[in-house]
């Protein structure tokens, strides 16, 4: 199954710090190497899903329209480098209302799954890339394997503090690309076939 989940915040864009979120258009910047990594997926004929915790929404700071108007420049970006994202789900919901879709909670990586006509449990053996212990977290609950991008929120140290203990420890979103396609049978037959 050909399927990549990513976190967004540190892993396709920089992390705006700590308790901050990315509000406006022009504060989405791309670490650099990370719109040529999800081409690299897509060309390799990957489902890339978004799946990311925005409660700044339901804190108030920012919009839902702002959300929009930022998700719309990140797949713009995107698509200009050669990728495409097939989806980008976000909760929304502030973090008091424990609900099923904010990480690590997995109802967002099910309607994922759900909206290419798979079930989680398909999805064994696929990726999620993150920056956090929460993603990792969400990637085991969910039955995937996960990869800690060192180019976010958190050390290698703090996620393994926090329990979330990745499969893969990498430096970016390049790097883990890397490992997904070398974990690819198909991939790998296609490259040495061109060697």
């Amino acid at each position: 199954m050909k399927v990549v989940f990513l976190d967004r915040d540190g892993v396709i864009n920089q992390f705006p710090g700590h308790g901050a979120y990315v509000t406006r258009v022009k504060d989405l910047r791309f670490i650099r190497g990370s719109k040529k990594a999800i081409a690299l997926l897509t060309q390799a004929g990957y489902k890339i899903f978004v799946i990311s915790n925005q409660a700044g929404v339901g804190r108030g700071i920012f919009t839902q329209k702002k959300l929009d108007q930022i998700d719309a420049r990140l797949k713009q970006q995107v698509r200009l480098s050669g990728g495409c994202l097939t989806r980008t789900l976000y909760c929304t919901h502030h973090p008091d209302a424990k609900c099923g879709c904010r990480k690590p909670g997995i109802d967002n990586v099910r309607k994922a799954a759900g909206s290419i006509g798979k079930k989680i449990t398909d999805l064994k053996g696929c990726f999620f890339i993150g920056d956090a212990g929460i993603d990792m977290k969400t990637g085991k609950a969910a039955n995937l394997k996960t990869v800690l991008v060192l180019s976010g929120k958190s050390t290698h140290a703090q996620v393994m503090q926090e329990g979330g203990k990745p499969d893969y420890v990498v430096a970016n979103l390049r790097d883990a690309v890397k490992i997904v396609l070398n974990e690819d049978p198909s991939h790998t037959r296609h490259s040495r076939s061109r060697a």
